[in-house]
């Protein structure tokens, strides 16, 4: 069930073009929604593609992490050249050799399991990227839609005023006000000017605020009429499923897979292999078999894995808080909502008819006599100021949303992952 809210923003005359000179507004196109901007920031952003780059690269490094490691070929000679004739081919010995380092303790294994583990990390920091982008042109979009609804409302009082303008005019003119009035209410309109020109120049700014996240100038003009619905309350599908809080998971997930890549190291590996050694002497020829082992005498690798299984623990402690803070923050943006849709039911349903209400008795009165031209002037302001304290109410209720749905962003598949 949705609340629909429509604003009345220029319910007493309507949004008037003002005279005089007034800044102008690119609009080359209107309509233009919120899913629409956030399509081509994401089209236009460096910084995406080079994440996406990042986990290409690093899923390149899989299919490298399981190789065995290179042979060595070996040749050893114990005379080259020296006195009497000796050289290489008739006098001393050559070996050759051809060793292979063996794994042992499962090398090769550790070693992917952290390749495909670092690949889903970069690829969940991508949607957690791709996150934060939708998030900030989203507050954008509804901080212009914000502006173009305050506007709407200082030229709604602008053209207000200008109407009970020529009301006070006839009066002077009949003798019925001093010709001080006139004076007070052309002081009034150019306020009312001054505000206009304000809330243009805002609307400008958030205009290329919006357009610079794909390198516009100035955006296109926004529609305005989902920024007075008020939707359903986000609500998280799988709570702890975010893309924060997996990427986390997969950062922890890492931290296993170098334990395991360190504890593998532990184990020592081993070199084996054959040579042919030639005896210049008699010309005869020997194959023997070479096998070496590393003695972990003074480091058997305790150390890294110490940092390793601490690093584990850090991360746990990493999750721990981002937990804490995931849910103060929707504590926090829940409530804000919760408070900013009870203002704009205020504002709509008694506030704001109550004050078009007494507006148009302040001018009745005004016309026959009752009440004074402040009287008006003081209805038009504070009709005025609910308009625009709905629109801060409203713009509240939107970046609440967006806020939570960040919060609830849940991860895009970025490719197969193995374990």
């Amino acid at each position: 069930m949705k609340i629909v809210i429509r604003a009345h923003l220029c319910a007493l005359l309507g949004a008037a073009s003002l005279s005089g000179p007034a800044l102008t507004l690119e609009e080359p196109a209107s309509g233009f929604d919120r899913d629409a901007a956030v399509s081509l920031a994401l089209a236009n952003a460096p910084a995406i593609e080079a994440a996406r780059l990042e986990a290409e690269a690093s899923g390149a490094l899989i299919a490298g992490a399981g190789l065995r490691p290179n042979p060595t070929l070996e040749i050893e000679s114990d005379t080259i050249v020296g006195t009497a004739g000796n050289y290489l081919l008739n006098a001393g010995e050559t070996s050759v050799a051809l060793l292979q380092p063996v794994e042992r303790g499962g090398d090769a294994e550790a070693r992917v399991r952290l390749a495909q583990r670092e690949f889903g990390a970069v690829a969940l920091a991508q949607s957690s990227l791709e996150a934060d982008l939708v998030r900030d042109v989203e507050l954008a979009f509804v901080a212009l839609q914000a502006a173009r609804a305050r506007l709407e409302v200082a030229e709604g009082r602008r053209e207000a005023v200008s109407s009970f303008a020529d009301v006070v005019e006839g009066r002077v003119r009949a003798a019925r006000d001093p010709v001080m009035a006139r004076s007070r209410v052309a002081a009034r309109l150019s306020e009312a000017d001054i505000d206009v020109q304000a809330a243009r120049r805002e609307v400008m700014r958030q205009s290329s605020r919006l357009a610079s996240y794909w390198s516009g100038s100035q955006a296109p003009a926004v529609e305005l009429d989902s920024f007075f619905v008020l939707g359903e309350v986000p609500t998280p599908s799988r709570a702890l499923e975010t893309a924060d809080l997996r990427r986390l998971r997969a950062e922890r997930d890492i931290r296993d897979a170098r334990l395991q890549v360190e504890t593998a190291r532990a184990i020592p590996d081993a070199t084996v292999g054959v040579s042919g050694r030639h005896l210049a002497a008699n010309d005869d020829l020997a194959v023997g078999l070479r096998f070496s082992i590393p003695l972990q005498v003074w480091n058997a690798n305790r150390a890294e894995i110490e940092s390793a299984r601490i690093a584990a623990q850090a991360t746990d402690a990493r999750i721990s808080a981002a937990l804490r803070d995931w849910e103060r923050n929707e504590e926090l943006h829940r409530s804000r909502r919760v408070s900013a849709a009870e203002e704009i039911l205020s504002l709509e349903t008694t506030v704001i008819p109550t004050l078009e209400e007494a507006l148009r008795s302040a001018r009745s009165g005004y016309e026959r006599g009752v009440f004074s031209i402040l009287d008006v002037f003081d209805t038009q302001r504070a009709l005025s100021d609910a308009r625009s304290r709905r629109v801060d109410a409203l713009q509240a209720l939107h970046e609440a949303d967006i806020h939570l749905l960040r919060l609830y962003a849940s991860p895009r598949p970025a490719g197969t992952q193995q374990d």
